[in-house]
């Protein structure tokens, strides 16, 4: 989920070519009737939404709200460590801003 899927590009080819099909939404509203329609493995979302008032974190609150059980992965630029404590006390499965790591983190909760 990301308001500049473009931004995504190459990292969703990678994992066609892995056998790994992505959905792209660009706001929590049609990812999670998506989510609710459909089985997936898992959700990656970048944190912030430049021209919308809802976030990453939002969507992960409401993931959790609706008991859905998905593991879910932050990919966004500018991680902090306060980012990265706050991921841990929300309970999210991992933050990355490298195409490497996200691929790792993707494959680890997949497989």
């Amino acid at each position: 989920v990301d308001d500049q899927p473009q931004n995504n590009l190459y990292e969703r080819r990678a994992f066609a070519s892995a056998g790994i099909f992505c959905d792209t939404f660009t706001n929590n509203s049609d990812a999670i009737e998506a989510i609710k329609r459909l089985d997936y493995d898992l959700v990656i979302s970048d944190i912030g939404r430049a021209d919308l008032d809802e976030t990453g974190w939002d969507l992960l609150q409401e993931i959790k709200s609706k008991g859905l059980h998905l593991p879910f992965i932050f990919y966004t630029w500018g991680i902090t460590d306060d980012t990265r404590a706050k991921v841990m006390a929300e309970r999210a499965d991992g933050i990355t801003e490298t195409p490497d790591e996200l691929a790792q983190l993707v494959f680890k909760l997949t497989t």
